[in-house]
């Protein structure tokens, strides 16, 4: 599975609509995202948490 890039994020979420949820799946679970994320600058992540 290829990695995800930030330029392809950014073109997909602009089109997305106002009132729409951010899901993310296990496999097993589906997990909300909320709005706390952290970035690590020294190696170039922005790690999602789930609440």
């Amino acid at each position: 599975m290829a990695i995800l890039e930030i330029k392809v994020l950014k073109e997909k979420i602009e089109k997305v609509p106002e009132d729409f949820e951010i899901e993310f799946t296990s496999g097993k679970n589906v997990f909300k995202l909320g709005d706390k994320f952290s970035m690590n600058v020294s190696e170039k992540k922005i790690t999602f948490e789930k609440f």
